[in-house]
């Protein structure tokens, strides 16, 4: 997207408006989840509600913001937090659900866990975006106990 002079550049989600002030960041939201979440690489940005008054919140570069309890918490970036950029995702101490959720998100893929216990172990590491999800669950197989099958039809991936 070029720069148009004289014109913010304004990214609204349904929960915050992320106003670019000479900056490169990320918004995490989507439509129909909770989260939200906002990383900031360089620059400043504005995070304000369009339909709520008071004073916005700011972030400077090395921050990010994420809403945890109806409210934004702000936090140093985490050092592998934009390895996405690198078509990394980086792992660090997640748990399986976890993880899950990341596929979601960076593989486009619906994932359902009826394996109970797995849900809650922890686990360390990277995985290229390029290899795919079935790649990378072949690697989580390694170090968990789960099995799984891809409908193809409903683009729905189940664990046991």
């Amino acid at each position: 997207m070029a720069k148009r002079d004289g014109q913010p550049f304004i990214v609204k989600t349904g929960k915050y408006v992320v106003e670019a002030l000479g900056t490169s960041f990320n918004v995490d939201a989507y439509a129909g989840k909770p989260d939200f979440s906002t990383a900031l690489y360089s620059g400043r940005v504005k995070l304000y509600r369009e339909e709520a008054a008071g004073a916005p919140l700011y972030l400077n570069a090395g921050e990010a913001a994420t809403l945890t309890n109806g409210s934004l918490l702000v936090s140093p970036l985490k050092a592998d937090g934009s390895r996405w950029r690198e078509g990394l995702i980086v792992i660090d101490s997640y748990t399986f659900e976890e993880i899950m959720r990341l596929f979601e998100k960076y593989f486009d893929q619906q994932i359902r866990i009826h394996n109970s216990r797995v849900k809650t172990l922890s686990y360390r590491g990277k995985f290229r975006i390029a290899d795919g999800v079935e790649h990378a669950l072949n690697v989580l197989q390694k170090d968990f106990r789960f099995s799984y099958r891809r409908d193809e039809d409903s683009n729905i991936i189940r664990i046991y």
